[in-house]
């Protein structure tokens, strides 16, 4: 039986890191160590590592002074000695199976990389049970295009031998997804189950903690109208370091390197609609959000990223200033409606309808959709009434029927 090391960066955890090491403790593959990275902590947790160490010797503790979390994930892949890597957060918990579940996966099938499903607040995954041959364009392009597959760290286990590049220390948005895209290149299969396997935590709305986290930070920027501080301007920041990283990718030569190019800009896209439920979720008022999209989508690189989208059959549409106007309202109240619904459904993707909310609005159909993409995919998932989250979104617009053309999925410019 194979070994697994779990590396817990920690930062004032007393609260939460007890909940995490049960959780561990109850899985029910139990070859494991969980390296803790103490991260200058003024609390008790290096006292709680401590004790656990005594314990249980399959717990380790290292104290360092405060560097970041990616220093702290460096330092316990440094110290780590096992044959596959998970990343937690010390705020998270496990589901009991998750270690025999995603290394079951990687062994059956010989996947380099295995990842689930998770339960947060604002963000999901919608992976299916499915193996991803990286060296074929179309199955790396669908890998890519899950909204947050390969941005979080922790709901995967790795082999070990795949993580050669480390996470970037000077980065303090997106590290995460960094390094999943530094990593990309060394994967010739991943395998995805649709199981939810991993509980994100985030602090109760008056809990100090919440306001010093990056979504807290996130959303306090955006409601105060300082719009170049927000997912999509950060992520914008990191244009450079993720074409720097396509550039090591075509020296390796180990992917389709035009889909990648493509991927690089098309995240951009996602940052601007995949999360808007945080916003929402965390009280963000409307204009606030209103004013932010207004200036994305007149953004050069947003423009540049939905230029690649053309030849899957959409471009964005020509408006004027007061129709974006208008229509950036509209979106912005569609998705509040839509927000709503996820509480009476659990399973409804909120993700995939708000997506849909925006590509009827500000986008038109040039050609025969291409399925590979997910955005044409949507657009032909309205058109055929395939899933839910497309029939949900298609009955809003007929109730607004002004907004709606039966024939183009567009809005009707020429009424503003």
């Amino acid at each position: 039986m194979k070994k697994i090391s779990v590396i817990i960066p920690a930062y004032n955890a007393e609260k939460t890191l007890m909940d995490c090491y049960n959780s561990i403790l109850n899985q029910t593959y139990q070859n494991f160590e969980v390296i803790t990275i103490n991260d200058g902590s003024s609390d008790n947790t290096l006292e709680i590592m401590n004790n656990m160490s005594k314990l249980d010797n399959r717990f380790v503790s290292i104290n360092k002074k405060n560097g970041g979390v990616s220093r702290a994930r460096n330092t316990g892949f440094e110290h780590s000695t096992g044959d596959y890597i998970q990343f937690v957060d010390a705020d998270d918990t496990l589901k009991p199976t998750m270690f025999e579940k995603l290394v079951n996966l990687i062994e059956t099938t010989d996947a380099d990389l295995a990842i689930c499903r998770f339960e947060h607040p604002f963000f999901q995954t919608y992976y299916d049970n499915k193996v991803f041959d990286l060296t074929k364009s179309d199955e790396l392009i669908e890998l890519c295009q899950d909204p947050f597959g390969l941005v979080m760290p922790w709901n995967k286990i790795w082999k070990r031998e795949m993580l050669t590049e480390a996470f970037d220390v000077d980065e303090k948005f997106s590290e995460d997804e960094l390094f999943n895209l530094a990593n990309l290149p060394n994967l010739k299969k991943v395998a995805t189950t649709n199981e939810i396997l991993y509980n994100y935590y985030i602090p109760a709305h008056d809990d100090p903690a919440l306001l010093n986290s990056c979504i807290g930070r996130l959303i306090k920027s955006v409601e105060s109208n300082s719009y170049h501080n927000s997912f999509y301007w950060l992520g914008l920041k990191l244009l450079p370091k993720r074409m720097n990283i396509i550039k090591s990718a075509i020296e390796k030569n180990k992917l389709p390197i035009n889909s990648v190019e493509d991927l690089c800009y098309y995240k951009l896209i996602d940052y601007s609609v995949y999360t808007l439920p945080a916003y929402i979720g965390m009280g963000v008022s409307k204009q606030a959000l209103v004013q932010d999209y207004i200036e994305i989508l007149s953004e050069s690189n947003f423009i540049k990223g939905f230029k690649s989208q053309r030849k899957y059959g959409l471009k964005l549409k020509n408006l004027s200033y007061p129709a974006k106007y208008i229509l950036v309202q509209k979106f912005i109240n569609l998705c509040f409606k839509i927000y709503e619904q996820k509480h009476h459904d659990k399973n409804f993707k909120i993700s995939y309808a708000f997506m849909s909310v925006f590509l009827t609005l500000f986008t038109e159909q040039t050609h025969n959709l291409n399925t590979v993409n997910l955005n044409a995919k949507l657009i032909l998932n309205m058109q055929n009434n395939s899933t839910k989250e497309a029939n949900y979104v298609k009955r809003m617009f007929e109730d607004d029927i002004i907004f709606y053309n039966y024939n183009h999925f567009a809005v009707f410019s020429n009424l503003i």
